[in-house]
């Protein structure tokens, strides 16, 4: 099963190493490797839209590890507190972007 997280943005190439930096630094945390990908950007109207797939290792993983402070993340279900959760982590990086977890795949 793989997790898909659509971000969004105004400064793509400065928040591009920073998404990556930090995933990188979850995988550490959480002990994978090779747990994401990215996919190609597409830009629209001064935003650049670009998505994250995650596998389910990597997604337990975090869920696991941080998972006193996903429950305290804003929002009603599991997959917005993921999205709020992933989007904070990210913002607290001085990342200024959009993250939801849009999909599940199979």
């Amino acid at each position: 099963m793989v997790y898909l997280l659509e971000f969004s943005t105004t400064k793509f190439d400065d928040d591009k190493l920073l998404v990556i930096e930090g995933m990188n630094d979850i995988q550490k945390l959480c002990k994978f490797s090779d747990g994401y990908a990215l996919s190609e950007p597409i830009s629209k109207f001064g935003w650049t839209f670009f998505s994250i797939a995650i596998n389910s290792n990597l997604y337990l993983g975090i869920s696991e590890k941080f998972s006193d402070v996903i429950k305290k993340t804003k929002g009603n279900k599991p997959e917005e507190k993921f999205g709020n959760f992933i989007s904070d982590f990210f913002e607290s990086r001085g990342c200024k972007i959009r993250v939801k977890l849009v999909d599940e795949e199979i």
